[in-house]
């Protein structure tokens, strides 16, 4: 699956995109026209979020759950994408098992 940014503003101080989709267990591009610092993603049919910010490995996210507990995944849930990584677009990709079926997710993504 594939989404553009929904929204995006910037303020002179950096640049917020937000969006959401409904997963369907496959790997979901965003191309949002830059590479993200930060981006979270929130599970909101389960109230489960991911966070990545830029400087954690590229393959670490922390995971919070229902319960407010936190851990780090190290599962590549959430990836920066860039042409300077190989990439044809500016943004993030989200893993097939952060994007699963049926459930409803929001995100948001800054530079």
């Amino acid at each position: 699956m594939a989404t553009d940014a929904a929204d995006s503003t910037s303020e002179g101080r950096g640049i917020l995109a937000t969006g959401g989709f409904t997963g369907d267990g496959t790997v979901t591009t965003v191309n949002l026209g830059f590479v993200p610092k930060r981006v979270e993603l929130i599970n909101v049919t389960d109230r489960i979020s991911q966070l990545w910010v830029k400087g954690m490995a590229a393959t670490t996210t922390l995971n919070t759950d229902a319960a407010g507990a936190r851990t780090a995944n190290t599962s590549s849930l959430i990836v920066e994408r860039s042409p300077a990584n190989g990439d044809s677009y500016r943004g993030f990709s989200i893993a097939a098992a952060a994007a699963i079926s049926a459930k409803v997710y929001v995100w948001s993504a800054w530079a």
